[in-house]
């Protein structure tokens, strides 16, 4: 190789390649914006990739829910039930048939021609009742009247309108009536509200004593109420889901005589009627009768006061009182107590937020 420092007149220096020059100039470029970037002073990235603010705000969403909760039921039931009488005489009259259902208030029989009466009662008859009798077994003959319909108080006193509530099932089984007076014997009790015959013991012509069987029912429901209600229960009437039968149940969860039979055909409650399932609680849900309307917000925007109370602020910070109806999916369930639900609320309220 020629040295350039000896090279001879008139001779030309080597060039370096023009690929090898744009290459360096464009990596002195790029270590120049790296420079720039990196000059002191400046910390902030790009806007590009700088994060996201952390939203401060939630919308209030309005919907409806029948707050369903899962619950356990206990169900009582009882296997093929006689169906009694303390009267005594012929049977004059029948209506019973086998499949057929007995109602509280018929009068399927009749003894000397007079109507033998069906009632529900909690304590079974065992004695004649006149004015100014009192006991528990007034008090149950008075249940039973209510839970007709009459317009009968329950005081454990034999009166005037327990009298007359009683005449009037005697007048419509075809009397005759006995005004003044209750007959036991004028009863067959039934262990629930109604009853299916699954057998017909007295029939026409025949003679019965006291406590003699006049038929036989189907083993039933007599009993049904929920196992223990959830603590944070909404205002509103509820109703109990049994494999799709519903009933409606009281403050404390059980569920009326008058619709025991109406749930009686829930699968659960059939099975085992016929002893195909043991007993035990069995698995339902509790919801509203009827569903309300309800806005649900995150769980943080809400300071609570109470098990089913609370507030929330609003994006002018204005303090809204709230009743807790339930939760699902991450998402609270209120009601505004002023009827004014906001279009949005703080995530993050205050930690001394007054709730006034």
């Amino acid at each position: 190789m020629t040295d350039p420092a000896t090279a001879p007149p008139g001779g030309s220096r080597r060039r370096p390649p023009w690929g090898a020059v744009g290459l360096l100039v464009l990596l002195l470029g790029g270590l120049a914006a790296v420079g720039f970037w990196l000059r002191p002073g400046t910390t902030d990235p790009p806007p590009s990739l700088q994060a996201a603010a952390e939203p401060s705000l939630a919308p209030v969403e309005a919907t409806e829910t029948d707050d369903a909760r899962s619950v356990t039921v206990l169900l009582e039931t009882s296997p093929g039930t006689p169906l009694t009488t303390a009267g005594t005489g012929r049977v004059t009259a029948s209506s019973c048939q086998s499949g057929q259902m007995i109602a509280a208030g018929s009068a399927p029989f009749a003894l000397d021609g007079a109507p033998v009466v069906a009632l529900a009662l909690r304590t079974p008859p065992w004695r004649d009742l006149a004015f100014g009798d009192s006991g528990d077994d007034v008090r149950s003959l008075q249940e039973g009247l209510a839970g007709l319909g009459q317009p009968v108080e329950a005081s454990g006193w034999y009166d005037g309108a327990t009298d007359a509530a009683w005449q009037a099932l005697l007048a419509a089984g075809g009397g005759p009536t006995t005004a003044g007076r209750f007959v036991a014997g004028q009863v067959l009790w039934l262990p629930s509200a109604s009853a299916t015959v699954s057998q017909c013991q007295a029939r026409l012509g025949d003679w019965v004593q006291p406590g003699a069987t006049l038929a036989v029912a189907d083993g039933g429901l007599v009993a049904a109420r929920v196992q223990t209600l959830p603590d944070d229960l909404g205002p509103g009437q509820r109703e109990l889901v049994l494999d799709g039968v519903t009933a409606p149940v009281d403050g404390d969860g059980v569920v009326a005589a008058a619709e025991l039979a109406g749930l009686a055909e829930a699968e659960t409650v059939q099975r085992r009627l016929a002893g195909q399932e043991e007993g035990g609680p069995a698995p339902a849900s509790l919801r509203l009768v009827e569903p309300r309307l309800v806005h649900s917000l995150p769980p943080s925007a809400l300071t609570t006061t109470g098990p089913t109370t609370g507030c929330v602020a609003d994006e002018t910070g204005r303090v809204h009182r709230v009743t807790i109806v339930g939760s699902k999916l991450g998402r609270t369930f209120v009601v505004f107590d002023d009827g004014d639900p906001p279009a949005q609320v703080a995530l993050s309220p205050a930690t001394d937020l007054e709730c006034r």
